[in-house]
């Protein structure tokens, strides 16, 4: 035997049963939107890291004062010199074939090839890059290439002068 419903309380639980529905559908999309910006967030947080990352990558730096005062980093940054000697620069030959074995030995070298590298990743890694950027760049290789056969012209593949100089072998 069943108990009769009291008047309206099955009219009042399919309002509640319907408001938990909603409330239910509400949980999901805020589900979804909370998914969404913490994506965005993370999305944000890439591009300050690559913003930050890109005005650090083409500020200018002296190694010397570098290697002092943040030898970690002196060593980071050298890894990724060397990465772009290798990998971009590489194809500018214009340029690597005025590089002699010893340029690491020669500040001025040194000090040119960082300010191509920079003037390359400021062309072609950051955000504010803009067209003339890269034709800058471009135009940069030759007297670059001048700057490092004057440099190490006095070098030959198997000796440096500065070895030379300071009484040594190379």
């Amino acid at each position: 035997m069943s108990i009769p419903d009291p008047p309206g309380l099955l009219a009042l639980r399919h309002y509640v049963d319907a408001e938990v529905r909603k409330l239910g559908d509400r949980q999901t999309d805020l589900d979804d939107r909370l998914r969404a910006y913490g994506q965005s967030v993370q999305q944000l947080a890439g591009d300050v890291s690559r913003l930050v990352g890109s005005v650090e990558a083409t500020t200018p730096f002296h190694w010397p004062d570098l290697e002092r005062a943040d030898p970690a980093r002196a060593a980071e940054r050298w890894a990724k010199l060397q990465s772009w000697i290798d990998n971009v620069l590489v194809d500018y030959q214009q340029i690597t074939r005025e590089l002699r074995p010893c340029w690491e030995s020669h500040g001025a070298a040194v000090a040119v090839v960082t300010a191509a590298w920079l003037t390359w990743v400021a062309a072609y890694r950051t955000t504010k890059a803009q067209a003339w950027d890269a034709v800058r760049w471009q135009r940069d290789v030759p007297t670059v290439a001048d700057e490092l056969r004057t440099i190490l012209g006095s070098c030959g593949r198997d000796r440096c002068i500065l070895t030379l100089i300071r009484g040594g072998t190379r």
